[in-house]
């Protein structure tokens, strides 16, 4: 049975994620969005496989901060011998 057409999204809320399926909200911790997200992907490879299509598709996603600064800007402060690749 094919289910019908459903409106879903996803949006940030400060450090939390909403997931909304149709017109029903679900708020959670980026642990469990996680968890949400390898589980649909595991689920979605085995259908895949299932239906005889045998392409792969290599999917990454990432968030590049300059977060890794501060740590940075604080050795430099306890050890003046730290690269900086800023600097230079």
């Amino acid at each position: 049975m094919l289910f019908k057409e459903t409106r879903f999204g996803f949006r940030l809320e400060g450090t939390h994620v909403v997931m909304t399926i149709d017109n029903v909200d679900v708020t959670m911790d980026h642990a469990l969005a996680f968890k949400i997200s390898a589980s649909l992907n595991q689920i979605a490879r085995r259908a895949k496989r299932l239906s005889g299509d045998m392409s792969t598709h290599i999917n990454m996603i990432a968030t590049l901060t300059d977060a890794n600064q501060d740590e940075l800007d604080a050795q430099l402060n306890r050890d003046a011998t730290v690269f900086n690749p800023v600097a230079h």
